[in-house]
């Protein structure tokens, strides 16, 4: 955490922090920021922004703002732990210590994403659930606090609430009681859900009507990964430790808190699978649950030693690993976008990059104080208009709105897609009459070849091969 100013903000992040930041300013979102996620994936960014009008800069700011839920989260997580009966001496110093380093050592580099935020808020929302369940004298004031700080980042991915909706099932079937539907986590899940349901309708209704169908007929043609091994792994592993804890402490306290860390963690990676994009950012919450009950599992385990030894060894090792981690993966600051060839061809001016993902220009034009003047976060639409050529409801739509950016917004450069086996807006839109007659008004000068290698946490990644660019300028 002390490092982590001097890394740069994770393209995801810095949309959503601008997205945030142009809902401030009471634009909407079909005409400033177009997204596929819903409206709540920018609205946990508004005190981000709201931060910023105190003088810090976008990325202090949203650093800042991470930094702040995780304190809340930490203060709330120990709170709840100390509150947990009969458990080892240590063992929740040792809970705390993994669940840390995995939301902040291991992922740093997807620092402050909303999937991180998820994990930083659900972790202290579940802990205060379990104490519900098992009837443990959590205070009051923190259980209130932690179910509704936790809520909206939930309602950030619905399938996340697989798992605070599976504690008042359990609840339901271990009491036989219907009152659940009263208790305190049910209802914050419940009225929030309305009431985010109700806010999206009635002031999003450019979302609703424009942004969600185009979403659901364009998304679902986005490139997909096998996460089957890696999902099936994390469950064996789940699997494992509650078996591990079980057989060693059956029918304690003891035992009942590492079997609601592995469920909970085994429940988390079912949301990954469901996404099925293969992103690190959507392990994120897996991770904060499963280190946990990894750590726990080990502490058990090694009975025969004393119990703050297990506690310093362990959680020594703990960081240890994470250091190591932290050292094995390539480090990217604010200067090495600044003084990338990308910012070196772009300058001072106004721009416009026909891409498809947000981890470099969005990144970039948090550092270049908001240049990239287009309503997109990437151009994401444009393979599900590919799939189906004959769409010419989409086709024009799409046409007219990126029309309107270089119309209205007169970017001084605008780099074009040139790689003709490439999905390329010049030949998306090469019939379209309004796109046609914008682009007339920039003229071709040279290539630009934009190479992933510079703004990559992985050097070298498969996945992002180099793209050459046609160099517009406005004439």
């Amino acid at each position: 955490m002390i490092l982590q100013p001097f890394m740069r903000i994770a393209g995801d992040a810095a949309w959503l922090y601008m997205a945030a930041e142009r809902f401030l300013d009471g634009k909407i979102m079909t005409a400033a920021y177009f997204d596929t996620n819903p409206p709540m994936s920018f609205l946990i960014y508004v005190p981000a922004a709201m931060i910023s009008w105190l003088g810090f800069s976008d990325a202090a700011a949203i650093n800042i703002y991470a930094y702040v839920l995780i304190g809340l989260s930490a203060a709330l997580s120990v709170t709840f732990l100390s509150r947990v009966p009969n458990i080892p001496k240590g063992s929740a110093a040792v809970i705390t210590a993994a669940w840390l380093c995995g939301i902040t050592v291991y992922f740093f580099h997807e620092f402050a994403e909303k999937d991180h935020f998820i994990a930083i808020m659900i972790f202290p929302f579940l802990l205060a659930q379990y104490c519900l369940t098992e009837k443990y004298a959590a205070p009051k004031w923190a259980t209130v606090l932690a179910f509704i700080l936790g809520t909206p980042f939930i309602l950030l991915k619905p399938h996340y609430g697989l798992m605070p909706v599976a504690l008042p099932l359990y609840r339901f079937i271990k009491q036989k009681r219907y009152s659940i539907i009263f208790d305190l986590d049910f209802m914050c899940l419940a009225i929030g859900t309305i009431a985010y349901l109700g806010l999206t309708y009635i002031y999003f209704p450019d979302f609703v009507h424009q942004i969600l169908p185009a979403s659901l007929d364009l998304y679902l043609h986005a490139q997909y990964m096998d996460v089957m091994p890696v999902t099936l792994g994390i469950m064996a592993v789940c699997a494992c430790c509650a078996c591990i804890v079980w057989w060693s402490e059956e029918g304690t306290d003891t035992c009942k808190l590492g079997i609601f860390f592995a469920g909970m963690a085994f429940l988390s990676v079912i949301p990954y699978w469901v996404q099925n994009k293969g992103f690190s950012l959507h392990l994120l919450p897996t991770l904060s649950l499963l280190l946990p009950i990894g750590a726990y599992t080990v502490y058990l385990y090694l009975k025969k030693f004393n119990a703050n030894v297990k506690a310093c060894v362990l959680i020594a090792i703990i960081f240890a690993i994470s250091y190591a981690t932290f050292q094995s993966t390539r480090i990217l600051t604010k200067e090495n976008y600044l003084q990338s060839s990308l910012a070196q061809l772009i300058g001072d001016k106004s721009f416009f990059i026909e891409t498809r993902t947000t981890h470099v220009v969005s990144t970039l034009d948090l550092y270049l104080e908001h240049d990239n003047v287009t309503r997109f976060p990437s151009l994401w639409f444009e393979p599900g208009i590919y799939a189906d050529t004959k769409n010419e409801k989409y086709t024009d739509y799409f046409g007219n709105l990126l029309a309107e950016d270089l119309r209205n917004n007169k970017p001084s450069i605008a780099l074009l897609i040139a790689d003709k086996d490439k999905e390329r807006a010049v030949d998306l839109f090469k019939n379209h009459a309004v796109f046609k007659k914008e682009l007339k008004n920039y003229k071709k000068r040279g290539q630009y070849i934009l190479n992933y290698d510079e703004f990559d946490v992985l050097p070298a990644n498969k996945d992002y091969a180099p793209i050459t660019y046609d160099v517009y300028v406005r004439k």
